[in-house]
């Protein structure tokens, strides 16, 4: 019994080596730290300078999904020009030329199943879901300073409070989201209420006056175009006038007042070698050329992202047609009330750079000039704006016609 008892721990204390290491490798095999060959992990991205810059401008991205094309998503076409263009009563949706969302648009037809609102809404949220991100990511282990995580976070603020500022004028009391939502219970948030939408959107506003840098010069470098102290503080301003909070508006505009100027000749504001210029408060950023800028990739939301230009295909739907040369569509003219408005003050200078009439020479990418005709739109007016001579030259334009990368000024 002993020799067997002996016997046994003999084989059992032997053979305990190898259990281990038969354990070991099978329990090495189940928790392996596998990581996607054809992605990076939010774990392993958000650590550098570059990192950051890189989550940050996917945010600023949204803005240029606004005016961009896309066949894989809702089917956009310039969408955000058809609800904040052709709506207004300066601008009409050509009845021979125009699309279906610009005519409705153009007819206050409003349908909450639109593209346009669609394509709006959910590009502004995911511009605000890019700007939650980087905030959430400040907050883990990262190689930045103190003063970086100050400037990323107040960016990432004004970029929020941006998004939900256009949501707000457009939908009056759209959700307000502040966080990263993970939960897919939780994914779908009410409508907030204004109180709490604009005491965000200030607050939001104030942290990026306050984190980031003055203007453009003192971004410096290839950094010019990202949000600035001083547009924060002009948009506080421009928030305060939709709560009709005068006073507050007029102290936010004249704290900033001297920090802009106005052009000596308009045609300057809008043309395409003078971006982010005296007169500009902030501009949604275009660049390029890159690889084959095709129309329908211009959005970030395509597959095809990764070798199309961020440019804008203004041209396209600004540019005359009906026979016009450079075969653009001329969906989007100007009305004559608006041209009624100009005229009645005699010698207005913004109306020859804006509009085309009889009797103007027209400029076309195709590198073409001839006299306009008033039959190319119905209204007998194209809109000049962002155009002319001075903006239909091959610098501003891909070498296909198809991309211009002329900033889009915004308006507060």
């Amino acid at each position: 019994m002993m020799k067997m008892k002996n016997r046994y721990n003999k084989i059992t204390i032997t053979s305990i080596p190898m259990l281990l290491v038969a354990l070991f490798l099978a329990n090495s095999c189940n928790d392996l730290d596998l990581l996607p060959l054809d992605r990076v992990t939010a774990a392993s991205y958000y650590k550098t300078t570059t990192d950051f810059d890189g989550a940050i401008f996917a945010s600023y991205s949204a803005m240029q999904d606004l005016y961009g094309t896309s066949t894989e998503t809702l089917g956009e076409f310039g969408e955000f020009w058809k609800i904040t263009m052709t709506i207004s009563d300066d601008v009409a949706a050509d009845i021979n030329l125009a699309d279906g969302p610009s005519q409705d648009a153009d007819n206050l037809f409003v349908r909450s199943t639109d593209i346009p609102y669609a394509a709006a809404y959910t590009q502004m949220y995911e511009g605000i879901l890019r700007a939650n991100i980087v905030l959430e990511q400040l907050e883990g282990e990262n190689e930045l300073t103190a003063e970086e995580k100050t400037r990323f976070a107040a960016e990432a603020k004004f970029l929020r409070a941006w998004f939900h500022f256009q949501l707000l004028k457009m939908w009056g009391t759209p959700p307000l989201v502040t966080e990263v939502l993970t939960d897919i219970r939780n994914l779908a948030q009410p409508n907030a209420t204004q109180e709490a939408l604009y005491t965000q959107i200030l607050a939001d506003f104030g942290d990026a006056a306050a984190g980031l840098p003055a203007d453009n010069a003192a971004w410096g470098g290839g950094n010019v175009g990202r949000a600035t102290a001083n547009a924060a503080t002009a948009y506080i301003g421009k928030v305060k006038v939709w709560q009709e909070d005068w006073q507050g508006a007029i102290t936010a505009f004249e704290s900033v007042m001297g920090e802009y100027s106005l052009l000596p000749n308009y045609e300057e504001v809008f043309a395409y070698d003078n971006e982010n210029n005296s007169e500009s408060i902030f501009e949604i950023q275009y660049g390029g050329p890159f690889s084959d800028d095709n129309l329908w990739v211009f959005d970030d939301t395509h597959s095809e992202n990764f070798k199309a230009s961020q440019g804008t295909g203004r041209g396209w739907h600004y540019d005359a047609a009906n026979g016009a040369p450079g075969g653009k569509l001329g969906q989007w003219v100007p009305t004559q009330d608006l041209v009624d408005e100009y005229m009645s003050e005699p010698g207005d200078l913004r109306f020859p750079m804006n509009i085309y009439q009889n009797g103007d020479m027209y400029y076309t990418n195709n590198d073409v000039s001839l006299p306009y005709d008033p039959a190319w739109s119905f209204t007998g007016y194209t809109i000049k704006k962002y155009r002319g001579q001075r903006n239909t030259v091959a610098a501003n334009h891909s070498n296909n016609l198809q991309a211009d990368f002329n900033n889009e000024r915004w308006s507060l």
